[in-house]
């Protein structure tokens, strides 16, 4: 009799073992979603909002100029041209740096939510990726301060000879 309880009872525990490793499973999978619901909404979001202010910008710069390039000289023209020009052209080339940058990002994630862990290791390897990730990368904000600096210098440049002129 006492051996069937004791079976009974390692019976009892594996069942509620088996129970809480598919609730942590779950409770896994509910956090995963929530992740990855909440970072697309964060970088969709920042990145319409950006992508709206520098389109009504450069629209608007574009605009102007095809309404008075007949009254600006040939060289004013070309020169406004290519400083529109330079601006688009730089902020095109550092939005395919910062996407290529950002899939990175999400890769390491991705290969960390797409492993086979169990629920301990995944939320320590998913803390270490915050963690990690969390730190400004230093190559990012020299590019990205140089980028301003040229695309913004530039755009000024073309608005000041289209008023000027």
């Amino acid at each position: 009799m006492n051996d069937s309880l004791k079976k009974a009872a390692e019976t009892a525990r594996h069942i509620n073992r088996q129970d809480a490793e598919r609730q942590a499973k779950q409770k896994q999978r509910e956090t995963i979603e929530a992740i990855v619901e909440i970072q697309g909404k964060l970088h969709e979001r920042a990145a319409a909002y950006m992508n709206l202010m520098l389109l009504g910008g450069y629209a608007g710069a574009f605009t102007i100029w095809s309404n008075t390039a007949n009254n600006l000289s040939d060289k004013a023209n070309i020169a406004v041209g290519l400083s529109l020009g330079i601006s688009i052209s730089v902020y095109v080339f550092f939005e395919i740096y910062k996407m290529i940058f950002t899939s990175l990002k999400f890769n390491r994630l991705r290969k960390l939510i797409n492993s086979d862990l169990p629920p301990e290791d995944f939320l320590k390897q998913t803390l270490a990726l915050y963690k990690r990730e969390s730190k400004p990368d230093p190559t990012f904000a020299p590019v990205w301060m140089g980028v301003v600096l040229v695309a913004l210098t530039s755009a000024i440049v073309a608005f000041i000879l289209l008023f000027y002129n």
